[in-house]
């Protein structure tokens, strides 16, 4: 069943490597961009935010990685069928949806934050605070 998923596992990261580089590739241009504006505040937040973006960009190329060595991992398996290459390759994966996991768990917290800041605001405007 390893086998039939790999190249599955292979198609998904490189298209997230090429997502990646068209991240990376626009932050980079909105950056110029910002740099090539004349020296004002909202210049200087724009080249911050795309400087922001261009780091985001960056750290969209790790799991497109995680997913590149698990689909090795797996073709290192089938060709030596090692139970200790199974392991390394599920090992690959399960680090994959840790870190998946992760990053989902931090996105539902920092959408959560705002919404708790209007209803906490809510709450206390409506009890007179």
């Amino acid at each position: 069943m390893l086998g039939q998923t790999k190249p599955y596992v292979r198609f998904v990261s490189v298209v997230y490597f090429f997502c990646a580089i068209v991240a990376l590739v626009i932050s980079v241009v909105h950056f110029v961009i910002a740099m090539l504006e004349p020296p004002s505040r909202s210049a200087g937040i724009a080249s911050a935010v795309a400087l922001a973006y261009i780091v985001v960009a960056l750290l969209h190329f790790v799991p497109p990685a995680l997913l590149w060595m698990y689909a090795s991992r797996i073709g290192e398996f089938l060709q030596r069928r090692s139970p200790r290459l199974l392991a390394s390759a599920l090992e690959a994966q399960k680090f994959f949806w840790k870190l998946i996991g992760g990053v989902t768990l931090f996105a539902v917290f920092l959408s959560l934050g705002p919404i708790m800041f209007l209803v906490v605001g809510l709450l206390l405007r409506a009890f007179g605070y």
